[in-house]
């Protein structure tokens, strides 16, 4: 079973798992492949780590713990996966949404995101954080009702040509259906949202396209041959990356991130959560949206919680991933 609970909720999970036991005592032997640590514990009677495709450990659950696990996944120290979080700098609001309404998704959203902050929101699946990125960029189609401000000026998000316009950028959740172009090139790929700036009127300059490409490569560390190869050939963790660089422009002040290290192995989540980082570091404003409660408590500087298409929880100073779940459970109870 490969990656079985990546886009699933909890209950859905928990009947994966109820399964799982089920038939394991009826004799089968199951190879469940998992970035998901804490599933793994749970369910696993031996763990072996890969890392650059040759075992790097072989571990019993009841005699390690999650780091010295995560540890050989990475090839160093597990506290290394999440950087040191640096206090967001003091400035005005660069997106303000207030009271934010979409079909009945989205009901009464408000918050706001200053630049060099990566505001994380948690949410399972069904929750309304699947829509709420996609509704702000203008990749939604229907009626927003409530009000969003971008550096201050109104903004509708009637279009994806609209959120470009006003600094937005998106990474989406579906890499391989909305994210990728598969049988175009990695330079392509990464050139897309901004092709215009790259090239001469209609005329193509691969030389400029292909020397941008080779920039962010090097940057970012995706393995790939060259620039030419088709993207559907790179791996997931490569394959993000090269989504991630296709917004990393000037013109981008606000990027939204849905489920930014979903189907990724633990050394490019490393490496994205490193770019995310030197990205808030030079001002961009970061909206994360995910169902990974480990990944919003390590990545952001403050925390929303989503639930039945509203805000449960706020937290300004952070959160960790029991207090993430707890506020989600306990909307769910009520």
């Amino acid at each position: 079973m490969d990656e079985p609970t990546a886009a699933l909720s909890e209950r859905d999970t928990e009947q994966i798992f109820a399964a799982l036991l089920r038939i394991k005592s009826g004799g089968t032997a199951i190879v469940y492949i998992s970035h998901y640590l804490r599933e793994v514990f749970r369910i696993a009677d031996r763990i072996e780590v890969l890392r650059d495709g040759r075992n790097a450990g072989s571990f019993v659950p009841g005699d390690t713990d999650i780091d010295s696990v995560l540890a050989a996944m990475l090839g160093r120290n597990a506290e290394q996966l999440f950087g040191t979080r640096q206090q967001a700098p003091a400035a005005p609001a660069v997106l303000e949404v207030q009271q934010l309404g979409w079909r009945d998704r989205l009901h009464d959203i408000s918050f706001s995101l200053r630049p060099g902050e990566i505001l994380g929101v948690f949410g399972l699946v069904g929750s309304g954080v699947e829509h709420l990125g996609r509704v702000l960029f203008g990749a939604e189609a229907g009626r927003v009702d409530g009000t969003v401000l971008v550096a201050g000026r109104p903004y509708r998000p009637t279009s994806p040509a609209a959120g470009k316009a006003a600094g937005l950028g998106l990474v989406t959740a579906e890499r391989k259906t909305d994210g990728i172009l598969g049988d175009l090139s990695v330079a392509q790929n990464i050139a897309a949202a901004f092709w215009t700036d790259l090239h001469r009127g209609p005329f193509a300059s691969f030389r400029a396209e292909n020397a941008h490409a080779e920039d962010w490569i090097d940057r970012l560390g995706i393995r790939t041959p060259s620039p030419d190869q088709p993207i559907r050939l790179l791996s997931g963790g490569n394959q993000q990356k090269a989504c991630v660089a296709r917004w990393l422009h000037p013109s981008v002040r606000i990027l939204i991130l849905e489920e930014p290290t979903r189907g990724v192995d633990m050394g490019a989540r490393r490496d994205l959560y490193a770019q995310l980082d030197a990205m808030a570091a030079r001002g961009v404003a970061l909206l994360v949206l995910s169902s990974d409660a480990e990944e919003i408590a390590g990545l952001s500087h403050r925390a929303l919680v989503m639930d039945r298409g509203r805000i449960a929880k706020r937290f300004d100073h952070g959160a960790d991933v029991a207090a993430l779940m707890a506020a989600t459970a306990s909307v769910a109870a009520a």
